[in-house]
């Protein structure tokens, strides 16, 4: 996909649990982290969704299931300038 997204976003991406050691055998599971970076939130938004999507027409074509959470996020940084004064 690094391809076909805006240039200023980013999608890292850690196999947690790969199922398994033999190269021959589908796992019974596996674990994947992503981490998606983006300017602002809506792009963020956007590109997660894209992302999911992905992820679900693979488990589709695979025959399998898939489970996804949200472990965390960072919105982008709004300045207060008077405050910043202030300190």
């Amino acid at each position: 996909m690094r391809e076909h997204v805006p240039q200023n976003s980013r999608i890292h991406y850690t196999m947690l649990d790969s199922g398994g050691i033999a190269p021959n055998v589908v796992q019974a599971k596996a674990a994947v982290r992503y981490a998606i970076r983006a300017r602002d939130v809506e792009s963020m938004f956007e590109l997660n969704s894209r992302v999911k999507r992905v992820a679900e027409g693979a488990a589709t074509m695979t025959d399998t299931q898939l489970t996804v959470s949200i472990m965390s996020a960072v919105a982008n940084l709004l300045g207060n300038r008077p405050l910043e004064e202030a300190m």
